[in-house]
C-alpha cells in the first residue's frame, strides 16, 4: 500500500458566517464572534457551546435534527448580528434619542421597545424574502394560460427567482 492511500483525511467541523464588520465562527464546543470597532480595535466574544443532541435525545432524530439545527443556526446568527450592531452603535449611545424613540421609551419602557422592534424587523425580513422569492414568481406564472405545460411554468418561476435575486443583489 502506498503512502498516498494511507493518508487520513480530516474534515473540519468549523463553520461560520459574516456579520456587520466581523465574523462569527462556530466549532464543536465553542462559538466566537469578532467585530471591528469604530476605533479600529477588535471586540471578541467567546461562548461555550453544547450540541442540543447531547442535552435532548429527540434533537438527534434525523428529520427533527435538521429542523432543530436550522432553527439553532438562525438564532445564533441573529445573536451574532445583534452583538455586532451593539458594538458598532456604542459611539452613538451618547447622542440624544429622537422624539419618536423617547415617546416609545416613555410609554413602553426601554427593553420592551427594543424587543418589539427586533421582532418586527425579523418578521418584515422573512416576509419580504417569502414574498419576493416565493409568492411573486408564483403570482406572475399564475397569469399564464392553463394550456402552458407544467414544466414551462416551473422553468419560468425559476428564471424569475434568479432575475429577482440578481436584481436584489
Amino acid at each position: 500500500m502506498s503512502k498516498a492511500s494511507q493518508r487520513v483525511v480530516h474534515k473540519t467541523t468549523i463553520g461560520g458566517q459574516s456579520i456587520l464588520e466581523g465574523i462569527m465562527m462556530k466549532g464543536p464546543r465553542k462559538t466566537c464572534t469578532v467585530v471591528r470597532k469604530p476605533d479600529g480595535g477588535l471586540a471578541i466574544e467567546e461562548k461555550p457551546y453544547t450540541p442540543l443532541k447531547e442535552t435532548h435525545k429527540i434533537a438527534g432524530v434525523p428529520v427533527i435534527r435538521g429542523f432543530v439545527l436550522m432553527v439553532q443556526s438562525l438564532i445564533e446568527g441573529f445573536q451574532a448580528i445583534d452583538y455586532s450592531s451593539k458594538i458598532l452603535l456604542e459611539d452613538e449611545e451618547d447622542e440624544q434619542p429622537s422624539k419618536l424613540e423617547q415617546w416609545f421609551k416613555d410609554r413602553f419602557g426601554d427593553g420592551l421597545v427594543e424587543s418589539v422592534l427586533y421582532f418586527l424587523s425579523i418578521l418584515i425580513g422573512v416576509g419580504l424574502a417569502v414574498g419576493l422569492f416565493i409568492l411573486l414568481p408564483a403570482l406572475v406564472t399564475g397569469f399564464l394560460p392553463d394550456s402552458t405545460a407544467h414544466w414551462g411554468r416551473n422553468l419560468l418561476e425559476g428564471v424569475l427567482r434568479i432575475v429577482i435575486f440578481i436584481a436584489y443583489m
